[in-house]
């Protein structure tokens, strides 16, 4: 096991910084205080640190934006797999 090395959640969610408004509604609502505010082309938007990110989707779920998306429930493929229930049916 190498001591250097950090597993990951593969559900954590990360900010579209071009679209983040800056709201800061994110930021507040992260239980695991996983988001704060840099500084993107002169503007604050969020950034979410996913070391510390355990991918409940809050942030994703309230972002107004749309700016916050979570690793592997990205409209698309939420779509997709309703559809592939749909077909099963």
């Amino acid at each position: 096991m190498d001591a250097g090395s950090v597993s990951l959640d593969p559900f954590t969610s990360y900010v579209i910084a071009e679209k983040c408004g800056g709201c800061r509604t994110c930021e507040g609502l992260c239980p695991y205080s996983a988001i704060s505010m840099v500084d993107y082309d002169g503007k604050q938007v969020a950034y979410v640190n996913e070391v510390l990110c355990k991918g409940c989707g809050a942030c994703a779920a309230a972002c107004p934006a749309g700016a916050a998306i979570q690793h592997g429930f990205t409209l698309d493929e939420v779509l997709a797999e309703l559809e592939g229930i749909l077909v099963t049916v």
